[in-house]
């Protein structure tokens, strides 16, 4: 993850320097999260074909049209998050806790009066047509890495003056090299040398780098649905998703001085602070089958989200040296992009054993090498952001398993989702290569008019990170070990007698 290390640079540099920063975020974007109720997320989201959730706008949105009465209903969650980094082999936590206002929605179930014959299809059996509209956090982004220690072989600063010394002698400037690089030139922490004809820098190893991001926002998605129900056995439904985007992202690296040969400089900070916000548009479409009561199957698919994006940047260089403060600094005008992120397609089956409760199966594929950029007067630019997409990222697998147990008014759930790498196995790093692994439990009440839900699931997932690259391959990794926990509360009141 290579958080905007070069993102100022839209403006001017050449597409080979900005590939390295839109691919990462637009796959964050991409890769959505266990969401919905906590009657699904207690079964980990595996209700592709299970139906008559309001969940199902998620996943298969033919879902509600196995709705036989309106409802509505609301959840909250917390979201405790554990962060463990090792860098140059110290290891490193940062915990966080985060309460959210993350899932509503409503369904209107409408039973078609065949005698009046208001609704004119072609199948004489249409039983049902349900309308609903919900609200999801689908995605999110808070996460604080921490990661330090005592670098004996390479220096963040050095980096910059091999980056400069690779210009072949051209000027440096925000149109062909770093925001870290120029801003370290101003600043004279890399100074050319007239005699050796190369820039360098008096920053030299050992030195003790620190490091900490912190991210922030999700992504909440508001769907609007139109589902139909054939003489109870097809269901098939229609819907628009609109997800609103907030990223922000501080990056902040130092190299403290422990070499008395630069015993004048002490330390410096660079600070990078990044926001993208915007929203977009979304469509699905599902189909669940019914042929006989125990078993069910379902299909859907969900085109690309196409979004619109606008972003800031900006970042600062300080340092301490001989007694004396440095600082410089740059600040990014507004700029409006858009990606799509790729469609998707979902099978499921469903097996039910009575009045006793369901074994569910959902299996999910994308291809997140299909990811594409659109800059406005930069199409070179964008091409070779999609270019580095298509080589980097692969397919991507999501398989979820869930049960529910029913005795009378009591229900419990459990299940277990697993999400494939993105990357193409040539990119990524054994052991952090971003699989998640998803387990989860969940209670419930089934009343006449009233229900509640209660779920925990934990996600896991390993990653990998470099702050900078250097040309002798010596430049010091982050992996992380990152653990998401969710814990959601759904209350909902059927409104009226038919249970589902």
């Amino acid at each position: 993850m290579k958080q905007a290390l070069f993102l100022f640079s839209f403006f001017f540099l050449p597409a080979c320097v900005l590939s390295q920063v839109y691919d990462v975020d637009a796959l964050k974007f991409a890769r959505q999260q266990t969401a919905g109720t906590a009657r699904s997320m207690g079964a980990a989201g595996a209700f592709g074909s299970v139906g008559a959730d309001l969940s199902s706008t998620l996943s298969n949105p033919a879902g509600i049209a196995l709705y036989r009465s309106s409802e509505i209903s609301l959840g909250i969650g917390i979201h405790p998050t554990s962060t463990n980094s090792k860098f140059l082999n110290l290891e490193r936590g940062e915990n966080n806790t985060r309460f959210t206002f993350n899932y509503a929605g409503f369904v209107y179930a409408g039973a078609i009066n065949k005698k009046k014959k208001s609704i004119s299809f072609s199948s004489k059996d249409l039983a049902y047509v349900n309308f609903a509209i919900t609200y999801n956090r689908i995605s999110n982004f808070n996460r604080t890495l921490l990661y330090s220690g005592l670098n004996q072989t390479s220096t963040y600063a050095g980096s910059w003056a091999n980056e400069l010394n690779g210009l072949g002698g051209t000027i440096p400037g925000f149109g062909n090299a770093s925001v870290a690089a120029v801003l370290g030139l101003q600043n004279e922490t890399v100074r050319f040398d007239s005699i050796a004809n190369s820039y360098r820098t008096y920053i030299d190893t050992p030195i003790f780098q620190n490091g900490r991001i912190r991210e922030s926002g999700s992504v909440d998605e508001v769907n609007i649905n139109l589902g139909f129900n054939i003489n109870d056995k097809v269901f098939f439904a229609f819907d628009a998703g609109i997800p609103f985007l907030s990223y922000s992202a501080v990056n902040e690296f130092s190299e403290v001085n422990t070499n008395d040969s630069s015993a004048r400089f002490i330390n410096y900070r660079y600070v990078q602070e990044y926001r993208t916000n915007g929203i977009g548009f979304n469509l699905k479409l599902g189909l669940i089958y019914r042929p006989v009561a125990w078993y069910r199957t379902g299909i859907a698919f969900h085109s690309p989200t196409w979004y619109r994006l606008d972003e800031n940047y900006y970042a600062y260089l300080d340092e301490k040296y001989d007694g004396l403060q440095y600082k410089r600094e740059v600040d990014a005008a507004p700029f409006r992009y858009n990606i799509n992120t790729p469609m998707k397609g979902i099978f499921s089956n469903s097996f039910y054993f009575k009045q006793y409760g369901f074994l569910s199966v959902d299996y999910e594929f994308q291809n997140f090498g299909a990811i594409k950029h659109r800059f406005r007067d930069y199409k070179e630019a964008a091409d070779a952001i999609n270019q580095t997409t298509k080589g980097k990222y692969g397919f991507g697998h999501n398989v979820r398993v869930g049960v529910e147990g029913a005795i009378k008014w009591f229900r419990v759930r459990g299940g277990y989702a697993w999400q494939s790498s993105p990357f193409k196995t040539s990119v990524a790093v054994k052991g952090s290569d971003e699989q998640r692994h998803s387990f989860s439990l969940g209670i419930g009440y089934r009343g006449k008019s009233f229900f509640a839900d209660v779920a925990f699931l934990q996600m896991r997932t390993n990653s990998y990170y470099q702050q900078y690259v250097s040309n002798d391959g010596n430049e010091p990794s982050v992996k992380t070990k990152n653990i998401y926990n969710n814990i959601m509360l759904t209350l909902g009141w059927r409104l009226g007698s038919k249970k589902q």
